[in-house]
């Protein structure tokens, strides 16, 4: 198979090739890896916090963004739980968490 010879592609209306939209582009986006990355050290609850900020959240939403998935994917029981602690399941859930943080379309 060849490599690409032109052509372009857009994430919302918004070319890839310029990276003037590149923040308001990665706000709109979800992404839920097969594999699941979290800190295994930190607590359900401290993961999504840091990867909340990670993910550009303003630091005075982080709270309420970090409720509000907890909420939305039934998981306030395990929030003080370490990563490392976590079912499979339970696993998966808390990387659905991060791809929902911010409230991507």
């Amino acid at each position: 198979m060849g490599g690409a010879t032109g052509g372009s592609a857009n994430i919302y209306g918004h070319p890839l090739s310029d990276l003037s939209h590149r923040q308001e582009i990665q706000r709109k986006i979800g992404f839920c890896p097969q594999i699941d990355i979290n800190f295994e050290l930190l607590t359900v609850k401290e993961n999504l916090e840091v990867f909340a900020q990670i993910k550009g959240v303003p630091r005075s939403k982080v709270k309420s963004e970090v409720e509000k998935v907890l909420c939305d994917l039934d998981i306030e029981n395990i929030e003080d739980l370490r990563a490392n602690k976590l079912s499979g399941g339970q696993r998966r859930k808390l990387t659905l968490a991060i791809a929902l943080l911010g409230d991507p379309e």
